[in-house]
């Protein structure tokens, strides 16, 4: 059997199924703060893309306001639970998976995932 190489960062993250899509106060703070300061206007219906989900805080806090929410993530088994939670969800890829590509985005964010990169990568 193939080991997952994502469980050990789920575990240290405490990302549980159970909690996934679910922000708590302090980062629907953070998320309408960063958005704000991007000059994003938060009064008019928004698309938005996320690349690298992690365990959906953004998208449900994205999702409460009624907009529409797409994401990518590497991680094949938090993909599974953003689609269980009924999230438009993709496996990150590269190039960017079509169903992601056919489309427009108002906002496109990439929340503490940076740092995850290789340069190579991030330039593709």
């Amino acid at each position: 059997m193939e080991r997952d190489p994502f469980e050990a960062y789920r575990k240290w993250k405490r990302w549980d199924e159970g909690s996934f899509g679910q922000p708590n106060r302090l980062e629907e703070r953070y998320f309408d703060l960063e958005l704000r300061q991007s000059g994003i206007d938060l009064d008019k219906k928004l698309s938005a893309l996320e690349i690298g989900f992690g365990n959906g805080a953004f998208a449900g806090w994205f999702r409460r306001r009624g907009w529409n929410y797409s994401g990518i993530e590497l991680d094949p088994s938090l993909v599974e639970r953003a689609r269980a939670a009924g999230f438009d969800a993709h496996v990150a890829a590269a190039p960017l998976p079509a169903a992601v590509l056919e489309r427009s985005f108002d906002v496109i964010v990439a929340l503490d995932v940076i740092e995850h990169m290789e340069v190579p990568d991030l330039r593709a």
